[in-house]
């Protein structure tokens, strides 16, 4: 075999394996920057939908009494627009006024009903502290009425201009402390209409407590149909 050509033939296939393996290496750097690319690209995504995942916490109720379980809405301003949300609250403020009885909160209940009721709707609750028989001088402060509220249902039509409807049940706990006797509660529905009248307070501190002018124009509560009074043991 010719010398010469067995070298040729040898140096061909150096230089053939050479070109393969830089073929192979460059193969090898392409898809290693192929991956870092997807890589990048992924925690790209992944940050770029970080903030739209968020855990959506769902609000459950147990009702003290029955038991029963409901799913409430959750607040936000999508679910719940600021005017029901004040509604509501001055709502339930005036039926925690107006239905409780504390002894050491008795005036400023009696006031928060006075500025949050048209004279109407505020002589009824006024009778009951007249004379010898009134309420705190029966009961003093040997008894109390806590009002634990439920919920509060806006109509559905919603407000007519300033005026609105609405039906808030709640539950009366009556506690005796001094006779260790057990709570006794039950339920009850008022219904309410109300009204933004800013006008109607002219003292300082009347507008300090209620700013919109909420005033209760109709009011009338009555018991639960079946929500009988429940003994319970202690207080919460």
């Amino acid at each position: 075999m010719d010398t010469a050509n067995l070298f040729q033939r040898n140096t061909d296939w150096e230089l053939d394996r050479a070109e393969m393996l830089a073929r192979s290496e460059r193969r090898a750097w392409h898809v290693a920057a192929g991956a870092v690319v997807l890589a990048l690209l992924g925690l790209a995504a992944v940050a770029v939908q970080g903030p739209l995942r968020q855990v959506v916490g769902i609000p459950i109720v147990v009702d003290r009494q029955t038991g029963e379980t409901t799913i409430q809405q959750r607040l936000s301003e999508e679910t719940v627009p600021m005017h029901d949300a004040l509604d509501k609250h001055h709502l339930a403020q005036f039926v925690r006024a107006r239905e409780g009885y504390s002894w050491w909160w008795l005036q400023r209940d009696y006031d928060q009903v006075a500025r949050m009721a048209v004279p109407a709707v505020f002589a009824p609750y006024q009778r009951l502290f007249d004379g010898d028989a009134g309420l705190h001088k029966r009961l003093a402060s040997h008894e109390e009425w806590r009002i634990e509220i439920v919920s509060v249902r806006l109509a559905p039509g919603g407000r007519q201009g300033n005026r609105g409807e609405a039906i808030v049940t709640y539950d009366k706990r009556i506690s005796r402390p001094d006779r260790s006797l057990p709570d006794q509660s039950s339920r009850h529905v008022a219904s309410v209409v109300y009204d933004y009248q800013p006008r109607v307070l002219t003292r300082e501190k009347d507008r300090l407590e209620n700013p919109f002018g909420f005033v209760v124009v109709a009011y009338r509560s009555d018991p639960e149909i079946g929500g009988d009074a429940v003994a319970t043991a202690g207080r919460p």
